[in-house]
């Protein structure tokens, strides 16, 4: 049986990219040596979904970043506003 396309009525690949990257990076944590210090396997998927959480902030934070820059905007340091205000 074919399987239908999901359309979720935006054009962003975004949410599917950073699915994909949550999942390999939840792979990649599986895999890793250092996982089999747990005590059971609750406490090891509390661990790897904060680690997918944190991937996908900062993936998200990128893009944000990334879209604040392409609108032309520029950040600035703290101190040039402290300058214009005297303060």
């Amino acid at each position: 049986m074919a399987r239908k396309k999901h359309n979720s009525g935006t054009d962003s690949k975004t949410p599917n990219t950073l699915t994909k990257a949550a999942i390999g990076a939840g792979r990649q944590i599986a895999s890793d040596d250092s996982v089999k210090g747990y005590r059971d396997m609750n406490e090891l998927k509390c661990a790897l979904f904060e680690r997918i959480e944190d991937e996908y902030d900062i993936a998200v934070a990128a893009e944000a970043y990334a879209e604040y820059e392409r609108s032309g905007r520029k950040s600035r340091p703290i101190s040039e506003l402290w300058k214009e205000l005297d303060l």
